[in-house]
């Protein structure tokens, strides 16, 4: 990181962090916003209390499972050239 890099505070599951990120502030803040959202789904899905470390990992399996989902489909599809 450099000069440019600028410290956002932003809330996950109830914590704070700062962060330093080269990004826009808006930016990071949306990308910890989608991360407490992930989090609080995985919360509410489970039917026993489990500690946020778990509640963390499990929604980082269930950003992955999307990411590479949708890598798939990005890299199975056929391009417009190939349609015809």
């Amino acid at each position: 990181m450099d000069d440019n890099d600028s410290f956002v505070r932003v809330t996950i599951f109830g914590q704070d962090y700062t962060v330093k990120a080269p990004a826009d502030s808006t930016y990071i803040q949306s990308i910890a916003t989608f991360v407490d959202e992930k989090m609080r789904e995985v919360q509410e899905g489970l039917s026993d209390p489990q500690s946020t470390t778990r509640i963390a990992m499990l929604a980082a399996m269930n950003i992955a499972d999307e990411y590479f989902s949708m890598r798939c489909l990005l890299y199975t599809s056929p391009s417009p050239r190939d349609r015809g």
